[in-house]
This record gives structure tokens, C-alpha cells and sequence, in this order.
């Protein structure tokens, strides 16, 4: 996560790792990660689909910014769910 770019499943750092990690970056910091860990073993995931997780992991990190700013980030509580791919 250091160089800010997604590791794991699929990429070229860590490519054997069964999840795949995007980082929640703000303009100055890497403020958490999102790790997708597919169901099947063999689910690659689409050009399409990688940016929709980086979008996602975009927001994150805007949301945790604004949170952190406006005092509400007292503790951050993690939520898991998984979805059927």
C-alpha cells in the first residue's frame, strides 16, 4: 500500500494473495483499505470492475476525511458483508 497502488489477486505485487487491496487514499495519506476476497478461486475481476472498486475506495476515503475533519471519527467500526459474485 505504500506505493498506493491495489496489490494482491491479480496484480503484480502480491498475485498469488486470495484477496484482492485497494487503497483508501486522501491528498496526503493512504486512510485505510478495501480488501475484495472473492468466493470462487478463479474469479478474475474485469478492467470495469477494478475501477468501480477503486471509485469505491475513492469515496471511502473522502467520507473518512470529512468524518475526520468535521470530528465524528471517534472509532471506526468495520463492516463486513459478503456478496455472491
Amino acid at each position: 500500500m505504500e506505493n498506493g497502488s491495489a496489490t494482491g489477486r491479480n496484480t503484480d505485487t502480491l498475485p498469488a494473495a486470495k484477496g484482492f487491496y485497494i487503497p483508501a487514499i486522501t491528498e496526503s495519506q493512504v486512510v485505510g483499505v478495501l480488501a475484495v476476497i472473492p468466493h470462487k478461486e478463479q474469479c478474475e475481476f474485469s478492467v470495469s470492475q477494478v475501477n468501480q472498486l477503486e471509485a469505491f475506495a475513492s469515496l471511502m476515503a473522502s467520507a473518512f476525511q470529512r468524518a475526520k475533519h468535521s470530528g465524528e471519527m471517534g472509532q471506526t467500526h468495520v463492516v463486513t458483508r459478503s456478496v455472491k459474485t
